[in-house]
């Protein structure tokens, strides 16, 4: 007596569903965020250093000021580098973003706060991201 055996293939899911199941994870998302923030913090470093655009700036006379803060702004593109690129490695520098976010919007938030209207754009984007990470 032969008995025919063949092997029960599981069902196989829907393609869309699949499509659906597969999410981006935390640290896919993370990655994003930060190079993002990598790419914002270049522009809006080097607007605020050559001054180059108005909307960008933030107001006022002082320019040293300004330069000063692009400067800041672009050195820290490459620890954002490396956080998106290797998080793990360098998980103790997981701090600078938040912290770099703070150090824009609070003091903008406080002029906001007395009536000046400078940089608000600036604050803004600030909070998108530090609300994203």
């Amino acid at each position: 007596m032969s008995q025919d055996q063949h092997p029960v293939r599981p069902a196989q899911a829907d393609p869309a569903t699949s499509d659906a199941m597969s999410l981006i994870s935390a640290y896919g998302a993370f990655r994003l965020v930060v190079v993002l923030l990598a790419i914002w913090s270049f522009i809006e470093g080097f607007s605020l250093f050559t001054g180059s655009f108005d909307a960008l700036t933030l107001g006022g006379d002082d320019r040293t000021a300004e330069r000063i803060v692009g400067a800041q702004m672009i050195v820290l593109v490459p620890v954002y580098a490396l956080l998106a690129w290797r998080r793990d490695r360098y998980r103790l520098l997981i701090w600078v973003p938040y912290v770099a976010q703070l150090a824009i919007i609070l003091p903008i938030a406080w002029s906001a706060l007395q009536g000046e209207t400078d940089g608000l754009l600036l604050m803004l984007v600030s909070v998108i991201f530090f609300a994203l990470m």
